[in-house]
């Protein structure tokens, strides 16, 4: 029988590193080569280097104001959070033999964060890379649904980030099947398909676990009742309120749904960085980014697709691109696949004041000739998006490095809010 293991939790490494990245034992200065110097008695001092630390001062006073009304929260209410995770190390047979252990500091990192701020959390672990893994993983979301004082799932994805037809056979599907066919080269006949009809997606088994998460406790906001093509397209109600000046806690900010933390993360450190032209607290909700244009390198579920939703429909215009097409969203969510030679990746940069990059490979770099004077460039990967050497020269540029402090705090909140609307009962 399968029990919950409350032992420090393990992250998923490829989708779950660029989400905390800034949170390992490394300094951002050093991270990011920053000068430093030495005294006499060897200790080293970090110089301040205002391309870097400056923007990352305002991912800090982000996360710190978002989880300072979290723990006010704590003070008269428990929270209990559930994190569902499984290894995933195969061998040459796509068998799994072994954990994750480089995931190992994340975990660490987002377990204390939790405790210092009054919640409760606890790991849920299964064998990954076999044949009854999905079932597991299935049974441990549904048991933590029936849990009465569970307040939160949260799922480590990818488990099977694969396309589900690849893993079915003769009407079930299954890991093995999935690996074999993977094995095959099913999936380059697949990505052909898929180039050859753009934009063309195929569901995997990840989307059917993510839907098995009950509403009231989905803490990324990743379920179908948050997350969808109705709901992107609610001009009402999949826009982030917050003007990013007032006290986060105002009842008038409250949104009315629960957003993806990393794509929400994003929102609010722009609502921060941008000057008033691009981002107008005063406007009416849906027109505060009007006449702003935005380029995310990114479509995914988690990310790139909430994010231009959530941008587009507080009036900016935004270029989805990704690795087969580009997509033009206006307001409204108004869709128009952009087909000419024109529609270049190099031209939407060029056109755009802020770039938003989420590209998980360290060799993918964006030229800094595409990137206009005083524009905004986030970093949302794992390894800088950009040259930050060559950045450094664009007049008046300004560089968030990473978000991952504003996530966890967002995700944080999500539970907040969860545990607000559907779990108290006084």
């Amino acid at each position: 029988m399968l029990r919950p293991s409350s032992s420090i939790p393990l992250f998923r490494q490829r989708i779950w590193r660029k989400y905390f990245e800034s949170f390992q034992n490394k300094t951002i200065a050093k991270r990011h080569k920053s000068s430093a110097c030495s005294l006499q008695d060897g200790t080293i001092i970090e110089e301040y280097d205002p391309f870097i630390d400056k923007p990352m001062e305002i991912v800090r006073e982000v996360s710190e104001e978002i989880r300072a009304s979290v723990r006010n929260y704590t003070e008269t209410n428990e929270l209990n959070l559930v994190a569902i995770t499984a290894s995933r190390r195969y061998d040459e047979d796509g068998k799994c033999t072994d954990v994750d252990h480089g995931s190992d500091t994340y975990s660490e990192w987002i377990s204390k964060t939790c405790e210092h701020d009054g919640i409760n959390y606890e790991t849920w672990r299964v064998a990954g890379g076999l044949d009854n893994t999905s079932q597991q993983v299935q049974s441990l979301i549904e048991r933590a649904n029936d849990f009465n004082h569970v307040h939160g799932i949260l799922v480590y994805y990818p488990l099977y980030n694969k396309p589900y037809i690849l893993g079915m056979k003769d009407g079930e599907w299954s890991a093995s099947t999935q690996q074999d066919r993977i094995n095959a080269g099913y999936e380059n006949i697949l990505q052909e398909i898929r180039r050859k009809c753009q934009g063309l997606t195929y569901k995997t088994k990840d989307d059917y676990f993510r839907d098995l998460v009950h509403p009231s406790k989905d803490v990324e906001g990743l379920c179908h009742s948050y997350h969808s093509r109705k709901q992107f397209r609610n001009q009402a109600l999949y826009v982030d309120k917050y003007d990013g000046i007032s006290d986060n806690e105002t009842d008038y900010f409250q949104n009315d749904t629960i957003f993806p933390c990393t794509a929400l993360s994003v929102v609010r450190i722009l609502k921060r960085c941008l000057n008033e032209k691009q981002f107008d607290p005063s406007k009416p909700i849906g027109r505060r980014m009007e006449g702003t244009t935005f380029t995310i390198i990114n479509r995914s579920q988690i990310l790139g697709r909430p994010l231009a939703s959530l941008l587009a429909n507080d009036g900016a215009t935004v270029y989805s691109v990704d690795e087969s097409s580009i997509v033009k969203i206006s307001h409204g969510n108004m869709l128009n696949r952009c087909s000419k030679v024109n529609d270049s990746v190099q031209k939407c940069i060029e056109d755009s004041s802020v770039i938003i990059s989420g590209v998980p490979c360290s060799d993918f770099k964006v030229p800094t000739s595409w990137i206009q004077r005083n524009s905004t460039f986030i970093n949302v990967a794992s390894e800088p998006n950009v040259d930050e050497d060559s950045l450094r020269k664009v007049e008046g540029v300004q560089y968030v490095s990473a978000v991952g402090k504003v996530t966890v705090a967002l995700l944080e909140h999500n539970l907040v809010e969860l545990h607000n609307k559907f779990h108290n009962l006084q």
